[in-house]
Formats: C-alpha cells, sequence, structure tokens
C-alpha cells in the first residue's frame, strides 16, 4: 500500500489497529460494516474526500488488513452475501 499524506498525516498513522475500510469519496459502505459486525471484526472507518487518493489506490473503497496490505478494493459494495464472502476472504475463513 503506497504512503500518502492525509489530514497532514501519513494514511499508515490513521489506519485502525485491526481492519481499515478507507473511503476517498464516497460513503462507507454499509454492507461491508455489517458484514464486519457479523463476524465480529473491529472494523476503523477512514473517511476521506482527496480525489487524488483514487488515482493512487485504484479504487474508492479499499479493505486494509492491521498488516497494512490491501485486503480488498472496489467502487462500492452494496450485498451483503458480497460483503460477507470479502470478508471472510480477508480473514482466511471459507464463506
Amino acid at each position: 500500500m503506497p504512503n500518502v499524506v492525509m489530514s497532514d498525516a501519513p494514511i499508515f498513522d490513521l489506519l485502525g489497529s485491526w481492519f481499515t475500510l478507507a473511503c476517498f469519496g464516497v460513503q462507507p459502505s454499509e454492507a461491508l460494516m455489517a458484514a464486519a459486525a457479523r463476524r465480529g471484526l473491529p472494523l476503523h472507518v477512514l473517511q476521506g474526500d482527496a480525489p487524488d487518493l483514487v488515482k493512487v489506490y485504484g479504487r474508492q473503497l479499499l479493505l486494509v488488513r492491521p498488516d497494512q496490505h490491501v485486503a480488498w478494493r472496489g467502487s462500492a459494495c452494496d450485498s451483503p452475501g458480497v460483503a460477507n464472502a470479502i470478508i471472510a476472504r480477508a480473514l482466511g475463513w471459507g464463506n
């Protein structure tokens, strides 16, 4: 994951201690947040409006693991089934 400065701080300093859902110019995915809650996964939401971040990361939504690797990225996630599969895969579990 490339490091960028966001709100006068490196993005790595703004990530949560567990998983982080980074949202650039879009609202957080309710489906992903609900899927994380169903699995008991602590999920920090990082909201940013800088359009240049989409150019850096390629999508508006990123699910970042605690080791700062991107587990998933996309433009949207509205389906509870898809969100559950994303969270399960990020955790290394079957659906």
